[in-house]
């Protein structure tokens, strides 16, 4: 469960008003924000008089709309609501992010930005927002979450010009095919291979066929040069060319 902004600031945090919930559990929603997710409006007694804060059950903060997103390791698969909505106000120095758009942006989801651990930037941005995504490699909608552009734009040091138009699995597919392609080139230009390194350096040669990124015609290489590994070689070398041969020979058929 998350709470509305400024709730902290009567003493009570996240997980104490969890656990409260979940003994004295609220039945009356107050209302319905723009995701679609149900809003309650409960009474805590603290000094020095009752405080009454608006909260988002985790329980209820899934909205079917979201059960098709790509779920990310770290932050989910829905919204994390915060209860914070600002508007762009040049005047009140609100600046949103430009690739959050109205329509994209999920209310009540926003956190306070850094402006002092951003990189410089013309205009800064001084809240960000839970956004909705379409993944440019598999078409599938994801969230880029308020949370993750808080660690791109302060703790990693991304330009506010970076965007993120991949989910989270292919994000990392891509990175495993850059780093094939990286080792492929290193391996390449090793004069005298050992027999480890070019086995090493076919399979991230099939890899990157299979992942679109080499040309097919590429099979033709990895094949004369498996074909010149000597005869008698290991168990565990054995069977690794083994499997580079079904892997060549799969892809060859669907070549075909």
């Amino acid at each position: 469960m998350l709470i509305a902004s400024g709730a902290e600031d009567a003493g009570w945090s996240a997980g104490t008003i969890e656990r409260i919930i979940a003994q004295d559990p609220v039945d009356t929603i107050s209302s319905i924000d723009g995701c679609g997710l149900p809003w309650f409006e409960y009474e805590l007694k603290c000094p020095p008089a009752a405080e009454r804060r608006s909260v988002s059950r985790r329980n209820y903060a899934m909205s079917p709309r979201y059960r098709e997103f790509v779920t990310h390791p770290r932050y989910g698969q829905g919204p994390r609501i915060t209860g914070l909505n600002p508007e762009t106000d040049y005047a009140g120095h609100v600046f949103l992010h430009w690739h959050s758009p109205e329509g994209s942006r999920i209310p009540n989801t926003a956190i306070a930005a850094d402006l002092s651990r951003q990189s410089p930037a013309t205009v800064p941005v001084t809240h960000y927002f839970d956004v909705r995504r379409l993944c440019r490699d598999c078409g599938k909608p994801f969230i880029f979450f308020a949370a993750e552009q808080k660690y791109w734009y302060e703790e990693l040091g991304f330009s506010l010009d970076s965007d993120c138009v991949r989910c989270v699995v292919c994000r990392k597919e891509q990175q495993g095919i850059g780093k094939n392609r990286e080792r492929y080139e290193e391996l390449f230009h090793v004069a005298d291979r050992s027999i480890e390194q070019t086995l090493e350096m076919a399979d991230c040669c099939l890899s990157l066929v299979e992942s679109g990124v080499f040309h097919k015609r590429q099979l033709q290489h990895m094949r004369a040069i498996l074909k010149r590994l000597p005869s008698g070689l290991e168990e565990s070398a054995e069977t690794k060319l083994k499997l580079l041969w079904e892997q060549l020979h799969a892809l060859e058929r669907d070549n075909s």
